[in-house]
């Protein structure tokens, strides 16, 4: 027996799911589908727009990079992954860092 109570299956498979980026996550569910898909629209739009007045200046392969990078920043910046408790992360000793000679 859990100590919350369920109140429907939906609730009982949020509840076996990995609670990660919590703030993000009750952003998202406060937010109705339809609303995401408007603000998604939003975003190609106004990059497109961006995008128009840049291709005066450079190439349509610079734009597309440009424009790739941005997204790329944005997305890692909204839901950037926790490092602490990774296999490969290291504490403060840096106990495995690539300026370590072997011994």
């Amino acid at each position: 027996m859990t100590a919350f109570a369920l109140d429907g299956p939906a609730d009982r498979l949020k509840a076996a799911l990995p609670r990660t980026g919590g703030l993000l996550r009750s952003a998202a569910d406060s937010v109705p589908p339809s609303g995401l898909v408007l603000l998604a629209i939003f975003s190609v739009q106004l990059g497109a727009g961006f995008a128009k007045e840049l291709f005066t200046a450079l190439p349509p392969s610079a734009v597309v990079f440009l424009r790739i990078a941005a997204s790329a920043l944005i997305l890692g910046a909204v839901s950037r992954p926790k490092l602490r408790g990774w296999p490969g992360a290291t504490g403060p000793s840096g106990s495995a860092s690539a300026s370590s000679s072997p011994s």
